[in-house]
């Protein structure tokens, strides 16, 4: 279901790793010769300015992510609710491509040249952020028969931010 004010980004990058970022308030740099260890701590430190979810090997190279205001009960494969923070009226969309870059690089910034307009306008605030998966993973078929430019991900954002219990959703422990 398309609403007015849906915001649909085309992101590249083939882990199925990506983010909702407010990049000016996020700190990008690491370590150098960082460990996914490391990495993902430093994610977990920044989940207010931070959302990154895991959505699976699905082969896909470019994926479409739906972003809107307000929360609905419209329904996917999976769902999971975290929180962030906008300081800076603009939310960006970002690959793990682009985060680990950042993360390697102290002179590296996010967005990335070839991110920086995957944005949506966001009024400063705490806000909950509900993400989507609107197929299964694990079934090729499921997403195999998306139309084209149909939405992988649904991610909604609504005033209020409540404490979520991490930043970094559907990633295994292992």
């Amino acid at each position: 279901m398309t609403h007015a004010d849906d915001t649909d980004i085309t992101i590249f990058d083939e882990s199925g790793i990506f983010a909702l970022a407010d990049v000016a308030r996020y700190t990008t740099f690491v370590d150098p010769d960082w460990s996914l260890e490391q990495l993902v701590k430093h994610f977990r430190q920044q989940s207010r300015s931070l959302a990154v979810w895991y959505g699976g090997d699905s082969g896909m190279s470019s994926t479409v992510v739906r972003v809107r205001q307000g929360i609905t009960d419209e329904t996917g494969f999976r769902e999971a609710t975290t929180s962030i923070s906008v300081s800076s009226g603009i939310l960006n969309l970002v690959s793990y491509d682009a985060l680990t870059m950042a993360a390697q690089f102290d002179d590296e910034t996010l967005p990335a040249k070839a991110e920086a307009g995957l944005t949506v306008e966001v009024p400063n605030g705490d806000y909950d952020v509900r993400i989507v998966q609107m197929y299964d993973p694990d079934d090729t078929a499921d997403f195999d028969e998306l139309p084209e430019g149909t939405p992988a991900f649904l991610v909604e954002l609504e005033e209020g931010g409540t404490e979520s219990e991490d930043a970094i959703i559907w990633l295994s422990e292992d």
